[in-house]
């Protein structure tokens, strides 16, 4: 058996935002594997977007027939949907990490020292307010993403572990070779990160 892995770092706001960016992104990925078709998806919500807008505006010009407002919500409601559209996608990052930032401030063991110990059969993660420790097996899903590893345990939790946790030079390496070995849902979302990633014989998936 090798030495067990060791990783340590501090719970602090950005590695949470970094975090959830993470998961969202996996999750976009995963329900659209293809690159060029996320991209056709959303040059298609954004013209539809610009179109729900154009009519909203031409319905609403005095002499196309909407004279009064009480007839004109529909109208309304068609043209607030395309903005929404339109300028959502320059606002979601920024309301994403604010709402994980709100959450965040909450938590008890926020700004915390989190540690794991990682063995061939089991991971077990500490901190001072609590500790857990789970048997591969229990892994559902691991994301391999160009800064660090999200480790789920179901589908809805997960565990964050940055690469710059990791003790030893080589502890990232380590992790993603036993992982792949133990857990058959391994998703790569950044195929330059190490070389091992490219002879995956997982699901590839795209860089971040």
């Amino acid at each position: 058996m090798d030495d067990p892995i060791s990783a340590r770092y501090r719970l602090d706001g950005e590695e949470v935002v970094e975090a959830n960016r993470i998961a969202r992104w996996a999750n976009r990925v995963q329900a659209i594997p293809s690159r060029w078709l996320r991209w056709c998806v959303g040059v298609f919500v954004r013209f539809l977007g610009m179109c729900w807008v154009f009519f909203g505006v031409i319905g609403l010009i005095p002499g196309n027939g909407i004279v009064r407002l009480e007839e004109s919500s529909p109208l309304l409601i068609v043209l607030g949907l395309g903005v929404l559209t339109l300028v959502w996608p320059f606002f979601r990052d920024k309301t994403c990490r604010w709402l994980v930032l709100r959450s965040f401030r909450k938590l008890p063991e926020r700004e915390t020292t989190i540690e794991w110990l990682i063995s061939d059969e089991d991971l077990s993660v500490q901190s001072s307010l609590a500790d857990s420790r789970f048997r591969w097996e229990l892994v559902e899903k691991v994301v391999d993403a160009s800064n660090g590893f999200l480790i789920y345990t179901n589908k809805l939790t997960a565990h964050w572990i940055p690469v710059h946790a990791f003790d030893a030079k080589d502890g990232a390496d380590r992790f993603q070779k036993l992982a792949r070995s133990r857990v058959s849902n391994y998703v790569v979302l950044s195929a330059g990160r190490r070389a091992l990633a490219k002879d995956l014989p997982k699901i590839l998936l795209d860089e971040i």
